[in-house]
């Protein structure tokens, strides 16, 4: 699992000790290193300096980086002195790690016991996590403070789970300057992956120019938010511009060779796809949508599918969300999640339910709970409320957000025969269930098009292997 960009706890003395400065004569064992991945010191000394992008080149960038930490470590006199503290830390330091001695000569040069120096280690390498951690968030803090974010969301504050694989195709699609599309159910996680992406060191270093980001929703207004992206670069119209094109190509001029990364959130049209593209030769671009002809005509090359959890995920997602009910209902809660398909949405809003109602520990309440949400129309009604400034940009602020929301918005889009032949689907078993296009063709009484339409251009079915195609259990209960 990542941590989120301003939680540093995992950057501790042992980690140090055990992940780093024992690897310190192996470069490459180095640069695969869990810190030279996730520090934004490393990845911007290693383009300052023209390091490679390889094992080789972050290890070589991170060595830089803890040197100059070991120095201010050094004490200011010239002449050793290991009656003082701080010139035994920086002696074990420079001495054991970096020149490779034996520990046993490094003792009887301190001249100290072996109490005395494991502890005068310790205290070296908490030492030097404290300056990195303390730098690393200097960094960003800088970053922030003088790049271009408009209108981004925050960080998220809790661990995507389950993403890893996600996380990183994506960010290699966008650090070539690609244009990368996330394609999945809504609920799947979409946006809070994207929020994610941004955060990322590699991503950060790589547009240093800022990140412009627009969730055009259902109901999209393209023109507002290119005067917004004008306004944020600090350009004025002189009221000569009034078209989408006329802004799009004065705010393309205006960037030029500059690196940014454009955020599409929430994109229905691609015609509203196409009139943001306002980049320059070096920006790249994000897409998230539900709709996989969208996603797949946008970026052909660098598509990704987001799936629903893995059972496994799932679970402990919902540990995390609600411990207590785990605890008191394991094979319960467990269920509830094989019941949700494993929905990332789902999960949450049934974790927050069952975080409530596991308080006080009575096992009869968390009981009644879940037996009444093991009802498709209880589940799918439960609720929670949107913060303004986070909201879903395809509803409304004072429109709770729920299962029953974010896929009704979708059923709607549909039109009367679609969604009749949706609902008609609704007989066959849910996934991980699948029924045959025959099937399919026999109870909708439509011909092949329309379950082309359903799974290609609104991704409310799925191919499933040879002219079969399965169903979300979300979207069943939804559907019927």
């Amino acid at each position: 699992m990542d941590e989120t960009h301003t939680d540093y706890s995992w950057i501790t003395g042992t980690m140090l000790r055990k992940e780093v400065l024992k690897r310190w004569n192996s470069t490459s064992l180095l640069g695969n290193s869990r810190i030279a991945y996730k520090l934004r010191l490393v990845h911007k000394n290693q383009i300052e300096r023209n390091y490679t992008n390889t094992p080789v080149g972050r290890g070589l960038a991170l060595k830089d980086i803890l040197m100059g930490f070991v120095d201010e470590i050094k004490p200011k006199e010239s002449t050793p002195d290991f009656s003082k503290k701080r010139w035994r830390m920086y002696f074990i330091i420079q001495e054991q790690y970096l020149k490779n001695r034996m520990t046993s000569a490094v003792i009887e040069a301190l001249g100290v016991s072996k109490s005395t120096y494991y502890r005068d280690q310790l205290d070296a390498c908490d030492l030097l996590a404290e300056k990195i951690r303390l730098a690393e968030t200097q960094l960003i803090t800088a970053v922030l403070d003088n790049r271009l974010l408009s209108s981004i969301p925050l960080p998220l504050t809790y661990t995507l789970v389950g993403r890893n694989l996600i996380i990183d195709k994506a960010t290699q699609g966008l650090l070539n300057n690609s244009k990368v599309s996330l394609i999945g159910l809504p609920g799947v996680g979409k946006t809070a992956l994207s929020t994610n992406l941004i955060y990322q060191a590699e991503i950060q270093t790589q547009f240093p120019d800022g990140i412009l980001w627009a969730s055009p929703g259902k109901k999209a207004d393209i023109l507002p938010i290119l005067i917004d992206w004008a306004t944020a670069l600090g350009l004025e119209n002189d009221n000569s511009l009034s078209t989408l094109n006329e802004w799009g190509k004065f705010i393309r001029n205006q960037i030029g060779s500059k690196r940014f990364l454009i955020v599409l959130d929430d994109v229905w049209s691609y015609k509203d796809a196409l009139a943001l593209q306002v980049g320059g030769m070096h920006c790249a671009y994000l897409l998230n949508t539900r709709f996989p002809e969208i996603g797949l005509r946008f970026s052909p090359q660098n598509d990704v599918s987001v799936s629903e959890l893995s059972e496994e995920d799932g679970i402990y997602l919902l540990s995390q969300l609600a411990p207590e009910a785990i605890k008191m209902a394991p094979e319960q809660s467990k269920a509830l999640v094989k019941r949700v398909g494993s929905l990332p949405l789902a999960i949450t809003l049934v974790g927050n339910y069952l975080r409530v109602y596991s308080y006080g520990k009575k096992l009869a309440t968390l009981h009644r709970a879940i037996e009444k949400i093991t009802h498709p129309k209880e589940l799918l009604q439960l609720q929670e409320f949107q913060m303004p400034s986070e909201a879903h940009s395809s509803l409304s602020t004072d429109v709770p957000i729920s299962l029953q929301t974010v896929i009704e918005i979708s059923f709607n889009h549909l039109d009367t025969v679609t969604q009749d032949v949706l609902v008609a689907l609704s007989v066959f078993p849910a996934k991980p269930n699948r029924f045959s296009e025959n099937a399919a063709l026999a109870v909708s009484a439509e011909g092949p098009e329309i379950l082309d339409k359903l799974a290609i251009q609104f991704g409310l079915i799925e191919n499933a292997g040879t002219n079969h195609y399965t169903l979300h259990e979300t979207i069943a209960d939804f559907a019927k």
